[in-house]
């Protein structure tokens, strides 16, 4: 009787320690970045820079696709039902991993179906309008959109992203009416906003600064809480409606149920690569700064804000 329970010992044995050598290995095939909206943004071009730097670290192959569609929803949708192996990662800003499950965008929630591993970087977020336009602060844009109700368009991504919801939320606070124009991403928005056929956005600066340094587009502020450190000049809009907070993140989370050893793995790593005077550099240049995190971190910085935008939408947690 023992020496069977000695071989069934073994044998259930043999997978763990099968799945452990797998782990030991990590990565031994192409990683795939999914980023759940068009080339060009802030998620597209830290995942990119992210997978450059992991590709010499681990001498691994990556593969950055782009799934745009439904404010992101379609490719974190994707990478929920992927297989947790550690080898399908998500690109998740925080309007696909915070705004959309508050909307009700998409068939995932996001505490169930994912893995948090790292935030990756901070956007430069910006109120920016077209030259055209004749205002030049905040207090301007505010009393245009009071002495000329509805006639100000701003462009958005989409209902539930943040170009949306941050329009919103000035529109809130600020008690002044815009008109939301959704558009597939920053890229086929652009065109609108510098020929003001769209008045202005408020989207991470990444896409937009080499715009605004040609003269094409113009910055009225940022959208924190303070001044950014890499643009001590530029206002913030909370110095006009001191309540008005927006900041924007992009994380990488992978399926549920990824083992935790992978996921340790892929912290190390990106929380390497990511403070790193290079990668600091190349953030800076396009207005976005590395904020690497332990898994744990990342995990309660979701929580937080889930419940923070949650109350700003007034929309109850059993709404889904």
């Amino acid at each position: 009787m023992w020496r069977k329970a000695v071989v069934a010992l073994a044998f259930a044995l043999a997978i763990p320690c099968s799945v452990i050598a797998q782990q030991a290995r990590f990565p031994d095939r192409t990683i795939k970045i999914v980023v759940p909206f068009p080339p060009g943004g802030s998620p597209d071009i830290s995942a990119r820079f992210l997978a450059e730097a992991l590709t010499k670290k681990w001498n691994a192959s990556f593969v950055v696709e782009n799934v745009g569609g439904a404010a992101g929803a379609i490719g974190a949708d994707q990478v929920a039902r992927a297989e947790p192996d550690g080898y399908t990662w998500l690109a998740g800003p925080n309007n696909v991993l915070i705004f959309n499950p508050l909307m009700g965008t998409g068939k995932y929630d996001t505490l169930r179906d994912f893995a948090p591993v790292s935030n990756l970087i901070s956007a430069l977020n910006v109120v920016v309008v077209a030259e055209q336009l004749p205002i030049k602060s905040v207090a301007e844009l505010i009393a245009h959109a009071k002495a000329n109700p509805g006639t100000l368009n701003f462009g958005t991504a989409g209902p539930g992203s943040p170009q949306d919801l941050s329009g919103r939320l000035l529109m809130k606070l600020a008690d002044i009416t815009m008109v939301p124009v959704a558009y597939r991403g920053i890229s086929p928005l652009l065109p609108d906003l510098m020929t003001n056929r769209v008045q202005l956005t408020i989207n991470p600066a990444a896409p937009v600064l080499s715009l605004v340094n040609e003269g094409k587009l113009r910055l009225l502020a940022g959208t924190g809480q303070k001044r950014y450190h890499a643009f001590p000049d530029l206002p913030a809009v909370a110095e006009t409606v001191p309540e008005y907070n927006v900041d924007i993140w992009t994380g990488i989370v992978l399926p549920a149920r990824a083992p935790p050893s992978i996921v340790a793995s892929i912290n190390a790593g990106i929380v390497e690569v990511m403070t790193t005077v290079e990668m600091r550099e190349r953030l800076k240049a396009v207005g976005l700064e590395p904020a690497p995190t332990t898994p744990q971190a990342f995990a309660a910085l979701i929580r937080e804000d889930l419940v923070r935008w949650r109350k700003v939408l007034d929309q109850p947690a059993a709404e889904k």
